[in-house]
């Protein structure tokens, strides 16, 4: 299956549903709730849409996948860090 099309429906999918959570937000007592999912939400969808122009999915989609590369890596030795600094750390 070619990426493009996931990538369109990536975008058809989480742009609107990132206009609800947006619109849900508003209301004072689901800010709270809200805030983290609304803004995970708000940049998957801009990612997918620009990365469903299939020109710059090409240019990006390297870049994305070097960048996702490194946080991982810092994610893991922070873990590791913290895990070490409760064990031998007292």
């Amino acid at each position: 299956m070619p990426a493009h099309a996931l990538l369109v429906h990536g975008a058809v999918v989480f742009g609107p549903v990132a206009g609800l959570l947006a619109v849900a937000y508003a209301v004072p007592a689901l800010r709270e709730r809200l805030r983290g999912v609304t803004l995970v939400t708000a940049v998957l969808a801009a990612v997918f849409v620009v990365l469903a122009y299939p020109g710059r999915a090409a240019r990006v989609l390297p870049l994305l996948a070097a960048v996702g590369g490194v946080a991982t890596v810092v994610a893991v030795v922070l873990t590791g860090d913290a895990g070490a600094r409760a064990v031998w750390g007292g």
